[in-house]
């Protein structure tokens, strides 16, 4: 159920491997354009792969540190997938009101449905919006970031991501290495 106490945010979700400077943009034009700040929803990544050679565990202290050095976000939880209504709830229970979803061209419609598909059932505001960054050329992929890190160009990965990330690049060389 909707609590009226709840601070109002904007979601965010995704794997974040790792999590780019793109990534950042995304909250803060949501920040800057609707006054939201994002709350950083991560998928538990347990098994690592090529496409998603960090385990979550390996980020989450990372990525909670960087929430605190930015306005536009709020806090970073752990779920298990994109499913809007566990995810809505499991922001009510620390405290937040999701008014809003950000995402790229690329999943603004499979979220625009999802929300069609449960508002009413979750009880999302009437006026929730899924907000699209579109992509253009100069954006930042978590690809050419992993792309940069088997390369072994850390300038070239530093450019793409926060600090934060970019201080544990010797971390994620190694584990994407190991999976390499």
């Amino acid at each position: 159920m909707k609590n009226n106490n709840n601070t109002e945010v904007c979601l965010f979700i995704g794997r974040f491997q790792p999590f780019t400077l793109g990534h950042l943009k995304c909250c803060q034009t949501v920040y800057k354009q609707r006054k939201l700040k994002s709350v950083i929803l991560i998928i538990n990544t347990t098994k690592a792969d090529k496409k998603h050679p960090f385990l979550t565990k390996d980020l989450m202290n990372t990525y909670k540190k960087m929430a605190h050095n930015y306005d536009c976000i709020e806090d970073v939880l752990l779920v298990s997938n994109a499913d809007i209504v566990k995810n809505t709830e499991i922001c009510r229970e620390n405290g937040y009101e999701p008014v809003a979803w950000v995402c790229g061209t690329d999943r603004v419609n499979d979220y625009k449905e999802m929300v069609n598909k449960y508002a009413e059932k979750i009880d999302l505001t009437p006026n929730f919006d899924v907000f699209e960054i579109p992509r253009t050329g100069d954006d930042i992929s978590a690809t050419k970031c992993r792309e940069a890190l088997i390369e072994g160009d850390q300038k070239k990965f530093d450019s793409m991501v926060p600090k934060e990330v970019s201080n544990i690049y010797y971390k994620l060389k190694k584990l994407i290495e190991d999976i390499a």
